[in-house]
């Protein structure tokens, strides 16, 4: 594989959920399986340790698996690859950057250590070293607040000096900081969620990180598609259907106090597209098969493009 750069980091990633068995291990087979499903549907990368990715709750033997697994079922579709690489301190994530350098991810995808907010000489220390321990492979910054710490456009700015390997940048936070943050760093390929990817778009976005690629993978890819060519008359339509998803659609499983891993295996599994099932670690709150029932009940009444010849 093109080694992954600015020019190749773009379009609809997958971020994958993981697939547990019913005693909360790693279910290899259906992983694997799921990863290369989202390969072969066109996906322009696949990333583990997100949020969706609970990267939080795998020991260092289950991260290894799952960015092995990932890496080998993503080869036959010469697809890249990002190793999500967060953790709690500076040592933790660097060694969670030997193994994915080891098993051949092509990125890494880092967050700012997240118990305990971190100074900006802290934030600057930090990406310096996990930097150098990630040698020449690129870097992509995890913008959120969930680290305690929020990432201005100046703070950004200077992590990026810190760390020139940096090359893209997951942007969570209010919209209206996007156009500043992206004028301040051209260099980073700016990745968002997917219901503001037009109006990103029109400001100098370049993708999304997508846990609705795997809800309709064939719409997401049109929809990004269109996005990329400035079509935005074409996809008002869908993107007003993304947000009602992501406001109405949801709205019981947020009143359920579910959180990104059990809402995004719900999409995983509505249209029967994933194999990962609805278990996430606990103590977080997963899905029912009655959830996912009332969310494509409400596809069908709400979202037409969504469940078009389903």
């Amino acid at each position: 594989m093109a080694t992954l750069d600015y020019e190749r980091l773009h379009g609809i990633w997958a971020g994958l959920p993981v697939a547990w068995n019913e005693s909360l291990d790693l279910d290899e087979d259906a992983y694997a399986a799921d990863v290369e499903a989202c390969c072969r549907a066109g996906a322009h990368g696949v990333y583990t340790g997100g949020t969706t990715g609970e990267f939080y709750a795998q020991d260092e033997q289950t991260f290894r698996r799952i960015v092995a697994l990932t890496v080998s079922a993503a080869r036959a579709t010469d697809t890249p690859v990002q190793a999500g690489c967060t953790a709690t301190s500076t040592r933790l994530v660097c060694r969670r950057i030997e193994i994915a350098a080891e098993l051949g991810a092509h990125g890494i995808q880092i967050a700012l250590p997240f118990w305990l907010a971190v100074s900006d000489a802290e934030a600057l220390s930090f990406v310096k070293d996990v930097a150098a321990a990630a040698g020449n492979l690129p870097l992509i910054l995890y913008k959120t607040d969930r680290s305690k710490r929020h990432i201005d456009a100046n703070l950004a700015r200077r992590l990026r000096d810190a760390a020139p390997t940096l090359i893209g940048c997951k942007f969570t936070g209010p919209q209206d900081d996007l156009r500043e943050f992206i004028e301040a760093l051209p260099e980073l390929s700016v990745f968002v969620g997917e219901p503001s990817l037009p109006d990103a778009a029109r400001v100098g976005a370049r993708g999304s990180y997508s846990s609705l690629f795997y809800l309709r993978p064939d719409y997401m890819l049109r929809y990004y598609h269109l996005c990329e060519q400035r079509r935005f008359d074409e996809v008002a339509p869908m993107q007003s259907e993304l947000k009602r998803l992501c406001d109405e659609g949801i709205r019981h499983l947020r009143e359920k106090g579910m959180m990104d891993s059990g809402i995004d295996r719900v999409f995983a599994t509505a249209l029967g597209f994933l194999r990962c099932g609805l278990r996430c670690q606990p103590p977080y709150v997963h899905a029912t098969r009655d959830d996912v029932e009332t969310l494509k009940a409400w596809m069908r009444n709400h979202a037409p493009l969504l469940m078009e010849g389903r």
